[in-house]
């Protein structure tokens, strides 16, 4: 369940559980490699996309975008756009965001989620009030993505790795403290993709790599970014053969009389 807030205060529970049915998805992680990609192509697809953190200093305009962390770690630029939808937990909800003078709960197209932790790999797909919390914002962004209704998930820019020279797709000066700990970090997520893909296989959740040289590309399949939106667009209706049916529906009634 997510919820959002009135003006007054007020909460309200609102069921988004397969808003995109069946859809496919972009999840864009802040690797360096990010930048490297053709971000542009898929801007251009129309694909939907879901960021974490700070991909938005990247890649402006995702269509979703999901955090963890505190408002001060991330650019209120985020918070402001009414273009992105934004997911965050619903104990940030009160959070001032630095230099707007305002609480995370005050923004537009904001929603928010509960959390839990002692979460199995076989229930990790399950329906259920709250989200699992496991110290990390990219199983949060999987588990929103299937409560979504995305059941393709191609992760760009998801490395799973981090060293001083190379930190993530935008300035940053992480101390070898930070940088370790966001090292502990990814490979703890790797193992759990290791422990979670049978499961999803078994859901009809699909989560592939679109990162080159990506930690998870042993546990995952790869294919480009290319080949990802090709085989997407691909099942689509294409605009002149839709305008085409269009005009033949149109123009049937008039050509009968």
């Amino acid at each position: 369940m997510f919820y959002r807030y009135l003006k007054s205060g007020a909460r309200i529970a609102t069921d988004l559980d397969g808003l995109f049915d069946g859809s496919a998805v972009f999840i864009l992680g802040g690797s360096p490699k990010l930048a490297e990609l053709p971000l542009d192509k898929i801007s251009e697809s129309g694909i939907p996309t879901l960021a974490m953190n700070n991909v938005p200093c990247t890649f402006p305009n995702p269509t979703l975008w999901v955090c963890a962390d505190k408002p001060p770690c991330f650019s209120p630029h985020i918070y402001a756009s009414a273009a992105i939808t934004k997911f965050t937990m619903i104990s940030r909800r009160d959070e001032m965001v630095l230099g707007t003078g305002k609480r995370v709960r005050e923004f537009p197209n904001m929603f928010f989620f509960g959390t839990k932790g002692d979460i199995k790999p076989e229930t990790f797909l399950a329906k259920q009030r709250d989200i699992a919390w496991w110290k990390s914002v990219f199983p949060i962004a999987l588990q929103i993505s299937y409560r979504l209704g995305f059941r393709r998930v191609y992760l760009v820019g998801c490395g799973f790795r981090m060293n001083k020279d190379r930190q993530y797709a935008w300035t940053t000066d992480l101390t070898e403290y930070q940088i370790n700990y966001s090292q502990r970090t990814y490979n703890v997520d790797v193992d759990r993709l290791r422990q979670l893909k049978p499961h999803f296989e078994s859901k009809g959740f699909e989560v592939i790599s679109c990162t080159p040289d990506s930690a998870a590309n042993g546990v995952l399949d790869y294919i480009s970014v290319e080949e990802a939106i090709r085989k997407e667009l691909e099942t689509r209706p294409k605009i002149s053969d839709t305008m085409s049916l269009v005009h033949s529906s149109a123009l049937a009634p008039c050509a009968s009389k």
